[in-house]
C-alpha cells in the first residue's frame, strides 16, 4: 500500500475497524434479526436531534439491541449502503432494510416516552 495522505490511512484505518468490528459480532452469533416481511419505512423527522443532547442520542443508540444497533450504526451514522451492510454482515439487504425501521421505530418509542413526541411523525 502506497502512502497518499493522512484522510485516506484514517479511512483506511476506520475501515479495517468496522470490518473488524462486524467479524466479532458475527462471530458471537448475538443478532435478533427480523423477518423481511416486516421491513416498512418509517417517517422521521431529523430535526430533533437539533433539541436532544448528544449523550443522549448516543445513550438511546447504545439501549437499542445489537443487530438493530448495529445496522443502525452503519447505515445512519457511517453512511453505508443496505447493500454493503448486507454483504458485511451475511444478511439480505431486505433484513437490512428491516432491522434499520425497527432501530428507528424503537428510538421513536423511546423519545416519545422522553417528551419529544410532538417533533416525531
Amino acid at each position: 500500500m502506497e502512502y497518499k495522505d493522512e484522510a485516506s490511512t484514517w479511512l483506511w484505518m476506520k475501515r479495517i475497524l468496522v470490518n473488524e468490528c462486524l467479524m466479532e459480532l458475527r462471530r458471537s452469533a448475538n443478532f435478533t434479526m427480523v423477518p423481511e416481511q416486516e421491513a416498512a419505512e418509517q417517517s422521521f423527522d431529523y430535526n430533533i436531534i437539533d433539541e436532544i443532547a448528544a449523550e443522549t442520542i448516543h445513550t438511546l443508540i447504545a439501549e437499542l439491541p445489537i443487530g438493530y444497533r448495529t445496522v443502525f450504526n452503519l447505515v445512519a451514522l457511517e453512511g453505508y449502503s443496505h447493500a454493503e451492510v448486507a454483504e458485511q454482515l451475511q444478511i439480505s439487504e431486505g433484513t437490512s432494510k428491516s432491522q434499520l425501521n425497527k432501530a428507528r421505530q424503537l428510538l421513536q418509542k423511546k423519545l416519545q416516552t422522553l417528551g419529544y413526541a410532538a417533533h416525531i411523525r
